[in-house]
């Protein structure tokens, strides 16, 4: 019979006057580790173990375990503490004294027994919460209410900001004002149009700051059209890249080892001599230029040739290879050059 072949795959053995009456009533078995159990035989041919013991589902077996995880724990019994199942919670007294009521389910599972010990108690962390605004020297605005650890609470910090943390930021160790952290957007927008007047640049038309990271249209003092980041003035950085570095030149280079042309822009001789030194060859320059004039010319080509999907050369030095093409455009954007900028200075 199945069943008993299954008995015996499982190494238990029948236990006095076990009888198998059909596939629901329970056998009367003894598990291969002595533990006296009673499976139905339809469970056990389904693959489950014979013994709810050796399973940790036997209601005994689960509530020793229990009280052993208590004890483990240096946890007591409340009074009338009783244990019902794995999923009801049982009134403790922790090991530093809190009252408590874990799942033994919990207890099971490595959980601590108590709330209060671990921070999640709602009373506990209220109590911290406000311990933390006092360290920071903060104080509750008018009507302030602890809800939970997630829930801002209005707060007036130490230097007279109106804030409203979350306590649980709180309690990592943050500060409770964005104002004073730098964080706040309303302030770093105002930094960033002070930073803007003292260096005497003013916005351009339509200018909008719409956070740190997006570049804003400005004016600077020179008169020059500029798009800074509003976080690289803030760390120090200039706002306008003409000032920094003039480009007064448009070059076409060719090189004849992998048959590159290569437009660009440059500040004096060095950038074209550099090139040179890595193979290529001067077609033509033309000098004098104003950045403006320079910058938007090389944008004008590059565009030109990604539009039609002529692609940077792949062999070509690795230094400018982005503003590459083939050798068969060497010709046509020599021609476009010409239109835009008039006769090359000579070589």
């Amino acid at each position: 019979m199945a069943f008993w072949a299954a008995v015996d795959k499982c190494r238990a053995l029948p236990a006095p006057h076990a009888v198998y009456k059909n596939s629901q009533t329970p056998v009367a078995l003894i598990c291969a580790t002595g533990h006296h159990c009673a499976p139905r035989p339809a469970n056990l041919l389904r693959g489950q173990g014979p013994c709810r013991t050796c399973a940790g589902n036997d209601p005994e077996a689960a509530e020793a375990a229990f009280w052993a995880a208590v004890d483990k724990c240096r946890a007591l019994p409340a009074p009338h503490a009783v244990y019902k199942n794995t999923e009801t919670p049982v009134a403790l007294i922790c090991a530093t004294g809190h009252q408590c009521a874990p799942r033994p389910a919990d207890l099971r599972r490595g959980q601590g027994p108590c709330r209060t010990c671990a921070g999640n108690d709602p009373e506990a962390a209220e109590a911290a919460f406000w311990a933390a605004v006092e360290r920071c020297r903060a104080l509750p605005a008018a009507g302030a209410v602890y809800e939970n650890k997630e829930t801002p609470v209005a707060l007036i910090c130490a230097a007279g900001h109106h804030c409203a943390p979350r306590p649980a930021n709180l309690r990592l160790g943050r500060r409770p004002c964005r104002t004073c952290a730098g964080s706040d957007p309303e302030a770093a927008e105002a930094a960033f149009w002070a930073a803007v007047d003292s260096r005497g640049a003013r916005p351009a038309a339509n200018a909008r700051y719409e956070g740190s990271r997006t570049p804003v249209s400005l004016i600077c003092a020179a008169g020059h059209a500029c798009n800074p980041r509003p976080n690289s003035l803030q760390q120090g950085q200039g706002l306008c890249h003409e000032c920094l570095v003039a480009f007064d030149r448009v070059y076409l280079l060719h090189h004849p080892g992998t048959g590159a042309v290569k437009v660009g822009v440059a500040s004096g001789n060095t950038r074209v001599r550099q090139l040179c030194d890595q193979g290529y060859v001067l077609v033509a320059n033309w000098l004098g230029l104003a950045h403006s004039v320079a910058v938007s010319t090389e944008r004008m080509v590059l565009t030109s040739w990604r539009d039609v999907g002529i692609l940077p050369v792949q062999k070509a030095p690795r230094s400018g290879r982005t503003e590459t093409a083939p050798a068969a455009h060497l010709w046509p954007t020599y021609r476009k050059l010409r239109e835009l900028l008039g006769a090359p200075d000579l070589v």
